[in-house]
């Protein structure tokens, strides 16, 4: 199956506080994924970075073989008004 992200050495900090370090998993077509953990382990920063509305720090994502960047998603949603 193909693979829809992977993460690689992800990092994340706010205020200099580290919410995520060294993140890596891949995940598959067709796999179910559950992130579980205490108030404050980094879920949330998690499926932010995974939804694009945050950019890691360090390491790499990537979407369905694709970087996942701010420059990759910027001209995917830019509009003309």
């Amino acid at each position: 199956m193909d693979e829809v992200f992977r993460l690689e050495g992800v990092g994340f900090s706010y205020a200099g506080r580290p919410a995520l370090k060294g993140v890596g998993f891949a995940v598959r077509q067709g796999d179910s994924l559950a992130v579980l953990g205490a108030n404050g382990s980094g879920k949330s920063t998690l499926l932010k970075i995974l939804d694009g509305l945050v950019f890691p720090e360090a390491g790499s994502v990537t979407f369905a073989g694709q970087p996942l960047t701010e420059a990759a998603l910027k001209g995917a949603f830019q509009r003309s008004f």
